[in-house]
């Protein structure tokens, strides 16, 4: 879809038909792309940037920045990312600048997978999906009507959409995670295999309890292990202890069985 194409869509869903607020539609059209991916990492370049010698950082110009680092390669190792300032081996991101712990060495390159700031659009036919604008997929673009359509109804005195709430809800849930933007998370998740996070072990009636998830409403929750013997494993603690003090709460333990 071109930015002209998106722009009487929008105008039509909102009401925006005078020729001065052409240029508002178009401004709400760019912030949405942005957003779209920064929220989604939808479209990612790898980019070979040549570093400073004996610096600790990376400064991108901000009209053309980063908008998130995905993965760094250093020397073809994966770097982890930490909070400011890095760890050892690690990079940390504040806007457009990234920070490294070890000082660049002459003739060092660094290979980013990341997401690129596009430019704002210059013309009716630029293209949402092309790599200059954007890159996002034709499929994902319905995103960025309904950002827009959120900003501009209020200005459209749109009350059928309470003024966008309606439109931004679309957008992001009514948690504020979930929405078009969520299902788009989760179509990039698949594609990358991030599908389930780390597992979470912990005792459960029945057998030990693990639970997978991966940050966007999707988890799977299930019983491994063999079922333990609670009596058994409470009988053996309670061995370790004091002689006294054992007779005195496996008493008080079969007193307690007995009453349940």
């Amino acid at each position: 879809m071109n930015r002209g194409e998106m722009k009487e869509n929008i105008r039509y869903a909102v009401g925006l038909r005078e020729p001065e607020e052409q240029a508002v539609i178009e401004r709400e059209i760019w912030h949405g792309i942005l957003d779209v991916l920064r929220r989604t990492g939808c479209f990612v370049q790898c980019i070979v940037a040549d570093v400073p010698d004996d610096k600790t950082r990376i400064e991108f110009a901000a009209p053309a920045g980063v908008i998130r680092a995905l993965h760094i390669l250093r020397g073809g190792v994966v770097m982890d990312r930490t909070t400011f300032p890095p760890l050892a081996g690690c990079f940390s991101q504040a806007g457009q600048i990234l920070f490294f712990a070890e000082a660049f060495a002459v003739g060092e390159q660094l290979q980013l997978y990341a997401v690129p700031r596009p430019p704002k659009m210059s013309s009716d036919t630029d293209l949402l999906e092309s790599e200059s604008w954007g890159g996002i997929p034709e499929e994902f673009q319905d995103a960025v009507e309904l950002y827009a359509c959120s900003k501009l109804a209020s200005r459209a005195d749109d009350n059928t959409s309470s003024m966008g709430i309606a439109y931004w809800q679309m957008y992001v849930g009514q948690d504020g995670m979930s929405g078009r933007i969520g299902e788009i998370k989760r179509q990039v998740n698949r594609m990358s295999g991030m599908t389930l996070g780390p597992a979470r072990l912990r005792m459960a009636p029945g057998g030990y309890r693990a639970g997978y998830g991966n940050g966007n409403g999707v988890g799977a929750i299930g019983y491994i292990g063999p079922v333990p013997d609670y009596d058994a494993e409470f009988m053996a603690f309670l061995a370790n202890l004091d002689p006294t003090l054992r007779d005195q709460v496996s008493s008080l333990w079969a007193n307690h069985r007995e009453a349940a």
